[in-house]
């Protein structure tokens, strides 16, 4: 490759005649492994250097198309009279790196970062030094080994005239969660700019884009990111400006909606919960029966909280929801998910048959979510609070007294999607029958009463043959008698409603049976 050394002369004309000379000096070898050092184009570019007036030095090769730039003029000038005069020279930290020159006596080499001061034993790798006149194994590297480093080209280049202006802080517009636009100001008389979108803060080593525009839309991007703009203007001299970075954060992702729950799930109503979400403003829903994402938002209700209560609804049925989410710019796509409505816990239809003197049954068809029912058999036509668990849908009732009106009272217990729950108590009464007085006085002798404890009436029930001289007393605890009553008939009644609240004894007797009752009075 032919070796080449680029001494740029750039004149500017002026309107009034006057001549204003920018000079770029540069140095740019092709150097191959093995093959004679570059010391005799060294000597060239050093004898062309003219220090005094640089605005900036960069080094670059091959393997770092950009390479590292320094903008200070007193660095840059620094350095090039120390290669202008052979001296050793080290600079002040600038822009994150040091600049070296080394007189090694026989040769002249220039170092970036070198790990120290003029220490020929070392060979960072990577590394950034030019070593010109050493044999063609040690010459150096840009961005690669430095001792046996790969064939390459390096260039160091000064350029003259006044600094080339930065754009300023870029920045970013529009951002969403993987998009946004970066900006940044336009310069005077630019060449263009260079652009790099990275995630790394520091300088890039690579070429960036070109580009004549301010401001570039960027996609596909990472939610929930910091990026960094990196932004440098190109001066019609040849010139760059330093890197300028500005950052934006993209915005967490606009997630479907996840977490879908329901709450007091009822025949005809449900609240629907979901998991909130840090970027959403709002959300819509439509609740339907097609599982099918809808295509339009038509129906579509809005809340800013992650809930809604539904109400309307009808019983044992399927319903499907779709909810998304809305966020700054953006829509998520549509969640789906679904519930059923459960069938309530409705009573038994209680009917009656085979009603006799002492039994009856009592039956009713199956509820479809019963697990089982509770029953109670009872003389008064107010339910109980609870009653016997029972499994079956039929109720043989025996051993009943003749005569007498009593009710059934059964209820559900169910479970319908999941849910359990209790039905209102449904009632039946019947009358068994009464017995005849023929077959009552062959029947054996028993004596009961109701209701005990008793409000007014107290009744007496008696069976077997009733003798002329069956009388009931009703008498205190100290043994007077309060009332007495003769017994003719089966059934009799004492009306107690002129005594006091207390305990009385009911005293029956025939002639040939004597029997006592405790009777308490309300």
């Amino acid at each position: 490759m032919k070796n080449k050394l680029y001494v740029s002369l750039l004149t500017s004309l002026l309107a009034c005649s006057s001549v204003s000379q920018a000079q770029t000096v540069t140095f740019s070898e092709n150097f191959v492994y093995g093959v004679t050092n570059k010391c005799t184009e060294w000597n060239t570019f050093v004898t062309a250097l003219n220090p005094g007036s640089y605005t900036s030095v960069t080094m670059s090769g091959s393997f770092d198309m950009t390479g590292i730039t320094c903008n200070d003029p007193t660095i840059v000038n620094d350095i090039a009279t120390a290669i202008k005069n052979g001296t050793s020279y080290m600079s002040a930290t600038t822009n994150g790196h040091t600049w070296e020159v080394c007189n090694r006596g026989s040769f002249l080499d220039v170092w970036i970062d070198a790990p120290s001061q003029c220490n020929s034993s070392d060979c960072p790798n990577p590394g950034y030094i030019i070593r010109p006149c050493i044999g063609a194994y040690n010459s150096g590297g840009v961005n690669t080994a430095t001792c046996g480093g790969p064939d390459q080209t390096m260039t160091l280049e000064f350029i003259d005239g006044p600094p080339c202006p930065g754009p300023g802080t870029p920045f970013a517009s529009g951002v969403l969660s993987s998009s946004a636009t970066i900006n940044w100001t336009a310069v005077s008389g630019t060449a263009g700019y260079e652009y790099v979108l990275n995630q790394v803060a520091t300088n890039p080593t690579a070429v960036g884009t070109s580009t004549a525009l301010t401001s570039i839309p960027v996609n596909s991007l990472t939610p929930s990111t910091t990026y960094y703009i990196h932004v440098r203007n190109l001066c019609t001299t040849g010139n760059r400006s330093p890197w300028e970075v500005g950052s934006f954060t993209t915005l967490p992702p606009c997630s479907r909606p996840s977490g879908f729950n329901v709450t007091n799930l009822m025949t005809s109503s449900v609240t629907i919960n979901w998991n909130p979400l840090t970027s959403a403003l709002s959300w819509d829903y439509i609740v339907d029966q097609s599982p099918v994402d809808p295509t339009v938002s038509t129906g579509a209700v809005n809340v800013i909280a992650p809930t809604a209560p539904l109400t309307g609804l009808t019983e044992n049925t399927k319903y499907y929801v779709h909810i998304r989410a809305n966020c700054t710019g953006e829509i998520s796509d549509w969640m789906l998910d679904s519930f059923v409505t459960p069938i309530p816990c409705r009573a038994p239809k209680l009917k009656v048959d085979y009603v006799n003197t002492t039994e009856s049954v009592v039956y009713w068809d199956a509820v479809p979510t019963a697990t089982q029912y509770e029953y109670a058999i009872t003389k008064l036509a107010t339910p109980p609070a609870v009653g016997t668990v029972y499994k079956a849908t039929a109720l043989h009732i025996a051993a009943l007294n003749d005569g007498v009106t009593y009710y059934v009272h059964v209820r559900n217990q169910c479970t319908s999607v999941g849910i359990t729950d209790v039905s209102p108590w449904a009632s039946v009464s019947f009358k068994t029958f009464p017995l005849s007085v023929e077959d009552i006085n062959n029947l054996p002798f028993e004596i009961s009463t109701y209701p005990n404890p008793v409000g007014d009436i107290l009744t007496i029930d008696l069976k077997g043959k009733i003798a002329a001289s069956s009388k009931a007393q009703i008498v205190d605890v100290t043994g007077k008698t309060l009332i007495s009553t003769d017994i003719s008939e089966h059934t009799t009644t004492i009306n107690m409603s002129a005594l006091p609240a207390g305990n009385y004894l009911l005293k029956y007797t025939d002639g040939s049976h004597d029997k006592s009752i405790k009777v308490t009075k309300k």
